[in-house]
């Protein structure tokens, strides 16, 4: 992200040419509002990229806080994108808060079928 941000303040790219297509191709995807990163996306509003140090407040707070209904990841990274966030580990960073950290800490309820008697 600091090749992105670094690119579109001052179009600053590396030696390597091969490197500096990929920040190139990849920082069309962005824009910078008021010296914030956000990621472009199709039909919806501008996705504020967070820091590492903000994803883990941000998924928490969506799995339990006041968004939270103990999801799976997939829904659970739909919604943090729905909240209007977004960072490239996202959806693995959602997959080990909920089958990791969280279901063995907290005991998240897991659903299964009900057995038909």
């Amino acid at each position: 992200m600091e090749l992105i941000i670094s690119y579109l303040n001052n179009e600053k790219l590396s030696e390597d040419p091969a490197e500096a297509r990929k920040v190139k191709y990849r920082a069309a995807k962005y824009t910078l509002v008021d010296g914030i990163l956000y990621r472009k996306a199709y039909l919806c509003p501008l996705l504020r990229c967070l820091t590492p140090s903000e994803t883990n407040y941000v998924l928490r707070e969506v799995h339990e806080g006041i968004c939270g209904s103990h999801v799976d990841p997939r829904n659970l990274a739909r919604k943090v994108l729905l909240t209007g966030y977004y960072w490239p580990t996202l959806h693995s960073d959602a997959d080990t808060l909920v089958w990791g950290v969280i279901s063995v800490k907290y005991m998240c309820q897991y659903h299964e079928n009900l057995a038909r008697i």
